[in-house]
């Protein structure tokens, strides 16, 4: 890693908009929150603008002077429910990688990578969202995002939602197989391992060089056979991932895992070992196991069993037995 060429990215501005029902942001807390920004960053001189409550809408879909920030348009989405700040995100990082993957060297998004803004009202508040680390390596170069509550200020957080303190921008390598593209932090004395597409396991490896705006060769010193047991963990490792950045694979992309996972005896992030004793647990254990591929709702405890008609009879039976005989004392 240390000897690839490095590329040190200019940043870009994503502001995400709290429209919920509780939000009190306005467009003066807005203007000041983008100050806020432009003065933590001030490399940054493009932005994108997106409202978020249940619903997201981009008011921008191309980037824009940060200026244009200041007259967003607040009522193209009513406020209304909660700010789903996370899956924004969430969204926002897959259709820039997205545009980053398709649109080659030639493509600006290339040498640029998002850095989100919350602009969140001063009660309001993001649910947690699962996995977001996982998205925000797409791009590796600034590891955290900041949240104006108010309009007051920025604070810095990492992807798992721990405040933290800010941070420079880091170089990256960019590599190349085929025709997709993935971002890497450029630290020499650290693996990474980069999803590239299907298919691609043949195709030549290049790295991104800044200086001529080109992607150069890179060379293949070990090439590790698909038998092996690590090249099997990383195959659960990709399943893995996909089934985060695409969950509406649902069970079907779950069972791929668990199988990779099974096959090669290598846990990955959803998968786990259970020790049973004996074939009674055995059976539980693939009963639960099919279930939870089912998408079943029933999987952490037994159901309890209805009770039958005849039970039902015959306690409706005792209890006006018991209410006629109290009733017959009181008369005497």
């Amino acid at each position: 890693m240390a000897t690839l060429p490095k590329s040190t990215r200019t940043p870009y501005l994503h502001f995400l908009v709290d429209r919920s029902a509780g939000s009190d942001v306005t467009s003066e807390s807005l203007r000041r929150a983008v100050t806020a920004a432009q003065k933590q960053l001030p490399d940054a001189r493009k932005c994108l603008v997106t409202l978020v409550n249940y619903e997201i809408n981009d008011l921008t879909s191309e980037l824009k002077p940060i200026e244009s920030a200041f007259s967003a348009n607040l009522s193209a989405l009513p406020r209304r429910g909660g700010f789903m700040a996370g899956r924004a995100m969430k969204r926002a990082m897959l259709n820039y990688h997205d545009a980053f993957v398709k649109d080659g060297p030639d493509n600006r998004w290339l040498t640029s990578f998002p850095v989100f803004v919350l602009v969140q009202g001063s009660r309001s508040s993001s649910p947690p969202e699962s996995d977001l680390a996982t998205f925000a390596e797409f791009a590796p170069d600034l590891p955290i995002y900041y949240v104006s509550s108010g309009g007051n200020g920025l604070e810095a957080r990492d992807f798992h939602g721990a405040h933290v303190l800010s941070q420079p921008v880091q170089p990256v390598v960019l590599l190349k197989a085929g025709n997709a593209i993935e971002a890497c932090p450029a630290i020499g004395n650290q693996s990474e391992v980069l999803d590239f597409a299907a298919g691609e396991d043949t195709a030549d490896l290049t790295a991104f060089d800044q200086t001529t705006h080109s992607f150069v060769p890179v060379p293949v010193n070990t090439t590790i056979p698909s038998e092996t047991k690590y090249a099997a963990g990383l195959a659960a490792w990709r399943e893995y991932l996909d089934s985060i950045h695409n969950p509406s694979s649902g069970p079907v992309g779950f069972s791929k895992v668990v199988r990779k996972s099974r096959d090669s005896g290598i846990l990955v992030g959803s998968t786990s070992y259970i020790v049973v004793e004996n074939s009674a647990q055995w059976k539980m254990l693939e009963r639960k196991q099919k279930q939870k591929l089912g998408n079943e709702s029933v999987l952490e405890f037994e159901a309890v069993p209805e009770p039958s008609t005849w039970c039902l009879i015959i306690f409706g039976g005792g209890m006006l037995l018991f209410f006629g005989i109290r009733r017959k004392r009181r008369c005497l």
